[in-house]
């Protein structure tokens, strides 16, 4: 009797386990960094969940297989965010072609990763987690061709680089909490153009996440404190439905390009399963088409953006 009793209890109670970690997914307060964390790989839950369910529905088992439907479901709920859509560029606008390379420190493939920044073309370029040795093979190789640079080196995995084409106006280094951010302004097409680059603090722990949160809310003071067209971008560590990252983009009215999502971490073949770079953008530029690109050695995909500012 009590085998059968288990038997007939096992597959209820796990059907409302399932609706419970969807309503998590869902619904979960990222202040709760065990939530936060489920949630940020909402992106992979959505697949793995789906074949999932398509196996339950083979073996016939209606009520786990409901259940991980309705998983799959708040999974792709969460991450399906609208972003701005791409706009192909017209006359009466210029381009400026940006990357974002997060090259992984110990990378020894510091050839490779220079390799494929360069193929994108692009008239800026950041490298994030870059320390003294980074920094000075990209000063040997770029220097020639992208003249304009902005550095900011350290050993702990937050320094960045960031090389240009075109020259700054203005270019400074401040601190977002503990960690560099690069702040430059260039002129494009006639028009002056703010960049600033950042790395926010990775969310390993719940003590990290409150300062991460910290940190977008810095960035939202940065953001705000001049009218000038802007673009925030970076390995921002935060998935488009953090409340964090919303919260952010509430505040300023900055929209993100990548919010598609555009999955940048862990990278393997070319493909990836979190987006944590992004690219967001005040109202006076335009998003252009985006790619992510493999950058050789690194744990994480680059994005190239093209950006239009638009001339009136």
């Amino acid at each position: 009797m009590h085998g059968r009793l288990s038997v007939s209890y096992w597959k209820p109670l796990g059907a409302f386990g399932l609706l419970v970690l969807a309503g998590l997914i869902a619904w979960g307060p990222d202040r709760i960094w065990p939530v936060l964390m489920l949630r940020a790989f909402a992106i992979p839950m959505g697949f793995a969940f789906a074949a999932g369910a398509g196996l339950l529905l083979w073996r016939k088992q209606w009520l786990l297989m409901a259940g991980a439907v309705i998983v799959s479901v708040a999974a792709w709920y969460i991450s399906d965010l609208p972003g701005r859509i791409p706009t192909h560029f017209g006359n009466g606008s210029t381009v400026l072609k940006l990357v974002q390379m997060n090259v992984l420190q110990t990378n020894t493939d510091q050839t490779g990763a220079i390799h494929a920044a360069l193929a994108q073309d692009p008239d800026v370029i950041c490298f994030q987690e870059v320390d003294q040795e980074w920094v000075d093979r990209l000063l040997q190789d770029l220097s020639a061709q992208y003249p304009y640079h902005c550095l900011a080196p350290r050993n702990d995995l937050y320094g960045m680089a960031l090389f240009s084409r075109l020259p700054f106006n203005e270019d400074t280094v401040r601190m977002l909490g503990p960690m560099p951010a690069i702040l430059v302004r260039i002129q494009s097409g006639g028009l002056p153009v703010r960049l600033i680059a950042a790395r926010l603090r990775a969310p390993e722990t719940a003590a990290d996440v409150r300062q991460r949160n910290v940190q977008w809310r810095q960035l939202a003071l940065w953001s705000l404190e001049d009218s000038c067209a802007t673009a925030v971008f970076g390995d921002l560590n935060t998935v488009p439905w953090d409340d964090a990252f919303q919260a952010y983009t509430s505040t300023t009215g900055m929209t993100s390009i990548t919010s598609m999502p555009c999955p940048t971490w862990p990278a393997f073949s070319g493909h990836a399963i979190v987006p944590l770079d992004h690219f967001l953008l005040s109202h006076t530029l335009v998003p252009g088409r985006f790619s992510s690109f493999t950058i050789p050695g690194s744990d994480h995909l680059g994005i190239h953006v093209g950006i239009g500012i638009v001339i009136r």
